[in-house]
């Protein structure tokens, strides 16, 4: 515990460092900082009561942080409530340049340049994220989350109503997911 709470201090401390040196060379207004983290921890601890770790296909193993600065065009204190994802930073960082993305390259996710633009007030188009773990498949809306093992039973959570995933909307239903 002690060495996450250095790394954590580590990262802070440099994450300064890089802001205080991007304003004395007069850069901060124009450069787009982020600071995200690609999984949740890997061991159990502080979580927000979110259910899973590191590796792990429920909330707490893949809801990172993911913080935006470039202070003359995202409004401080912006917030992002629809689900986004990793797939979704290539495509926004070329619409925040002004570029649009040759016809011959595919992109997977979605240019969210205006929603950070908005400060979070132009929402997110409703889509589907997937994703894949040790035969686990899970399927990811705005409101609810799909795990779909190899073996075993699926689980549904409503993510509204219940973050930490603690009651399966499917458990003793005899439901088979494709049917809903």
């Amino acid at each position: 515990l002690a060495a996450v709470y250095a790394m954590n201090e580590s990262a802070d401390l440099a994450v300064g460092r890089v802001l205080a040196h991007l304003d004395q060379l007069n850069l901060a207004d124009d450069t787009i900082v982020i600071f995200m983290s690609d999984h949740g921890p890997n061991t159990p601890r502080y979580n927000a009561g979110l259910r899973g770790i590191k590796g792990c296909l429920h909330e707490g193993g893949v809801r990172v942080p993911f913080l935006t600065r470039w202070p003359n065009s995202i409004p401080a204190g912006s917030r992002l409530t629809q689900p986004a994802a990793h797939i979704d930073i290539v495509p926004t960082l070329l619409g925040l340049a002004g570029i649009e993305p040759s016809q011959e390259v595919a992109l997977d996710g979605l240019n969210l340049a205006d929603t950070f633009l908005s400060g979070g007030a132009t929402a997110v188009p409703d889509r589907l994220l997937f994703g894949f773990f040790e035969n686990t498949g899970t399927v990811r809306s705005a409101n609810h989350r799909m795990l779909i093992p190899a073996e075993g039973r699926a689980e549904l959570y409503d993510l509204t109503r219940d973050p930490g995933e603690t009651m399966n909307l499917l458990a003793g239903q005899g439901q088979n997911p494709a049917d809903l």
